[in-house]
C-alpha cells in the first residue's frame, strides 16, 4: 500500500545526506531543509502554529488521491510556503528553495515508493493567507508516485 502523500513528505524533508543522491539532489535536499527542517505538513498548519519559524502545507487537490492499492499514483499536489516574516521575500526564498527539489524530479526514491514524475503546473504566486493575513508563496505539482 502506498501513502503518496506522505513519501511526497518524506522527500521532501530528506537532509541530502545521502551519498548515493545526485550533487544536484543532495544540494537541494540540503538547501530546502536547511530552510524549513521538518516542518511540512499535509493539509493545513498544526494548532498554536505562529509565524515565526517557515513552513510549508501540502494539499492534495481533490481529496486523498489514488486508491491506496493502485501501482501509480498521479496526484495534484498544492504547496504554500510561509517565511516567517512580515514580507514575502523568506515565502519566495522557501519557495524557490521546494522548486529546485521538486520541479522535474524523475525517478527518485520517496519514502516506500519512488517519485516518478514531478512537475510545477502553477508558478510560485505571492498571496496573503486569508486565515492569518501571513504572507506567503502557493504553487502546485503533478506528482506521479509509484
Amino acid at each position: 500500500m502506498i501513502d503518496a502523500p506522505e513519501d511526497i513528505r518524506q522527500f521532501l524533508v530528506n537532509p541530502g545526506t545521502d551519498p548515493a543522491m545526485s550533487a544536484r539532489d543532495r544540494t537541494a535536499a540540503a538547501a530546502l531543509y536547511a530552510l524549513v527542517g521538518t516542518r511540512i505538513w499535509h493539509g493545513e498548519l498544526p494548532d498554536g502554529f505562529q509565524n515565526t519559524e517557515t513552513a510549508i502545507v501540502m494539499v492534495v487537490a481533490g481529496g486523498a488521491g489514488s486508491h491506496p492499492t493502485a501501482a501509480v499514483h498521479d496526484l495534484a499536489v498544492n504547496f504554500t510556503c510561509y517565511g516567517a516574516a512580515d514580507t514575502f521575500e523568506p515565502s519566495r526564498a522557501l519557495y524557490r528553495a521546494l522548486h529546485d527539489r521538486l520541479h522535474k524530479v524523475t525517478v527518485k526514491p520517496a519514502g516506500a515508493s519512488e517519485i516518478i514524475r514531478s512537475d510545477e503546473v502553477n508558478p510560485g504566486q505571492s498571496i496573503t493567507d486569508p486565515d492569518t493575513g501571513w504572507p506567503s508563496v502557493f504553487t502546485g505539482y503533478e506528482i506521479k508516485v509509484h
